[in-house]
């Protein structure tokens, strides 16, 4: 892949998918990357988790099986690790949109050369913090409850909203969000995508699955602002209210 972007890593249990033209259908993991995905031509790599009866069966299906709607739990989208150059260092105000400059890191490779710490009141402390300098994206550093950092090669998020119940949550498009409810319940919620009724037990153990953190929003936002997403092109308004999906008919695939 001449973007250099990390091939997704996958969950036991998430298949591949990418859109035909008329059905999602299973991507190959294995083959030729632009099969699945195409980062320099602003194509994101996209998998699903399936429902329970039919997971094994498109484990063990060809490249290019239907995935149908009613049997796909919920929709992610890949963003791989990458370093952005610092356009706005100061937090100037009355600055104009621009392009982010983003380039993928292999690996879990740290090659920016800015870093910084955080307080636990949330106070920045950083190195090399100014205009030009390159950072690697934080949302790809984990740190758990004891402060150990795991280094990723990327984050899976999810394409939609997420939808269903606090009991049973799916991410789908073109059904109403999940809403109207505590912060305690949602990251309660999306703890249960890591369990067996979305991947196998295997996969389920190998996982972390939270409620989105501003800072992995950041990450989304950001790539969706350089010349691997659409630059200084607005996204769509999601025009169906509490719909997920936004536009009109299929236009979200």
């Amino acid at each position: 892949d001449p973007s250099g972007a990390n091939r997704p890593v996958l969950a036991e249990g998430m298949i591949p998918i990418t859109y035909d033209g008329t059905n999602w259908v299973k991507a190959d993991q294995y083959g030729a990357y632009n099969n699945w995905y195409d980062y320099g031509n602003q194509k994101w790599a996209n998998a699903v988790m399936v429902t329970s009866t039919k997971r094994d069966t498109y484990m063990n299906a060809d490249v290019g099986t239907t995935i149908p709607e009613n049997d796909i739990l919920a929709y992610f989208v890949w963003i791989p690790r990458y370093k952005y150059k610092l356009f706005n260092a100061t937090y100037a105000s009355g600055t104009s949109a621009q392009v982010i400059d983003v380039t993928f890191e292999n690996g879990t490779s740290t090659t920016g050369n800015v870093t910084c710490t955080y307080a636990s009141n949330g106070a920045e402390t950083c190195q090399n913090k100014a205009n030009g300098n390159w950072y690697t994206h934080p949302a790809f550093t984990m740190i758990n409850a004891s402060g150990n950092k795991t280094e990723l090669k990327g984050i899976w998020v999810g394409k939609f909203e997420t939808t269903g119940s606090t009991t049973t949550p799916t991410i789908k498009p073109g059904v109403s969000s999940l809403r109207s409810i505590t912060v305690a319940n949602m990251y309660n919620t999306g703890k249960l995508f890591r369990s067996t009724n979305y991947l196998t037990t295997t996969g389920a153990n190998e996982s972390d699955s939270h409620m989105m953190k501003n800072i992995e929003w950041g990450a989304v936002a950001y790539l969706k602002q350089s010349n691997y997403g659409l630059g200084i092109t607005d996204i769509g308004i999601n025009s169906g209210g509490t719909i997920t999906g936004g536009g009109t008919g299929t236009s979200y695939k």
